[in-house]
């Protein structure tokens, strides 16, 4: 076998592998029953979860992964964590927690960092808490247990130098607003765009908006905090709704 049949063979499988590969944020029906054998995350304080929650929890909290500032932490810094919390791409992940910004961000980042189904669980966690055996919650340690090879979804990233060209664009519009965050449209591109005045914001709005996708629309967020002058030149587009 020479060496174009063999990267070729190599190719063919990590096609098969990751082309295949459907990931998703979905929201629980409140008949949801939590798979025995998912890793459950947490995302109440730490003070909380460390005392109590549902048994094999692991605690992550949304500050655990950015700064005061709201900048992401870099995504290697934040695999490590994962790391260090047993988190697998080997299982399905659960998120549960009370604060629907902290709990759709968490679950943003872990969509982006490759894991495949990523369910949050639209209950609180008290009403849980009643149909679920209980322990103190699992906190991070200073040694990883597992690193994640799944490949960053970095499809799915915009960076404040594209947010600007496409602020530039006569063809982009804003569709959505609500508070610090847009949803954006460019003509002719199969996707839209997440923005927010930080990453938090866009990343919690972004993973929310997955849940209810329809069939055929793909996302991608702005994981910077744009610049002035791009977020300026993005407000003047003229706002339009457009079905579906």
């Amino acid at each position: 076998m020479n060496i174009i049949t063999a990267l070729k063979m190599v190719f063919t499988v990590l096609l098969v592998f990751y082309g295949s590969t459907v990931w998703s944020v979905t929201l629980s029906p409140q008949d949801y029953s939590i798979p025995g054998d998912a890793i459950i995350i947490d995302t109440r304080d730490s003070k909380s979860c460390s005392t109590q929650t549902i048994t094999r929890a692991r605690c992550l909290t949304a500050n655990q992964m950015h700064y005061p500032d709201l900048q992401l932490a870099s995504f290697r810094d934040i695999n490590w964590l994962l790391g260090t919390l047993g988190i697998s791409e080997a299982k399905d992940i659960v998120v549960i927690g009370d604060r629907h910004k902290e709990k759709f961000f968490v679950a943003g980042i872990l969509h982006l960092m490759g894991l495949k189904q990523v369910t949050v669980v639209n209950q609180a966690t008290n009403l849980l808490f009643d149909q679920h055996p209980l322990s103190a919650g699992l906190s991070s340690t200073l040694l990883r247990s597992n690193y994640l090879t799944t490949p960053l979804q970095d499809e799915l990233i915009v960076l404040n130098s594209e947010f600007h060209e496409l602020a530039s664009r006569k063809d982009t519009r804003i569709i959505n607003k609500l508070n610090n965050v847009m949803e954006i449209e460019v003509q002719g591109f199969k996707y839209r765009i997440i923005a927010a005045t930080n990453p938090v914001e866009a990343i919690a709005y972004f993973a929310s908006k997955i849940t209810s996708l329809p069939a055929g629309r793909s996302l991608k967020v702005l994981l910077d905090t744009p610049k002035n002058e791009s977020w300026r030149l993005m407000l003047s587009k003229t706002k339009e709704t457009i079905s579906g």
